[in-house]
């Protein structure tokens, strides 16, 4: 199984980040966030994940144009199986 895979260091904070995976391209829709070894606290103040097959039925009801735009443009467009954009939503 794959599997997106965020290494953040100590006091870390993902705001407003987003991740984008296709579960049919990419064969799975699982993110995992691990910190450094020895650190502190990884917050995750603001991580949003959208998962999309296609289908259109996995959005959040309030996705922004933005955020629809910026799926598209990745996921279509460019034709990434998955993408993870920092900052986003800010």
């Amino acid at each position: 199984m794959k599997a997106v895979c965020i290494i953040a260091s100590p006091g870390a904070v993902f705001d407003g980040d987003v991740i984008f995976m296709c579960p049919k391209k990419f064969g799975s829709n699982i993110a995992i966030y691990c910190m450094a070894p020895n650190s502190g606290h990884c917050t995750k103040a603001g991580l949003q994940i959208y998962v999309n097959d296609g289908s259109g039925s996995s959005w959040p009801k309030k996705a922004k144009p933005k955020i629809i735009a910026l799926w598209f443009w990745h996921m279509v467009i460019l034709r990434k199986s998955h993408i993870y954009l920092t900052g986003a939503l800010k």
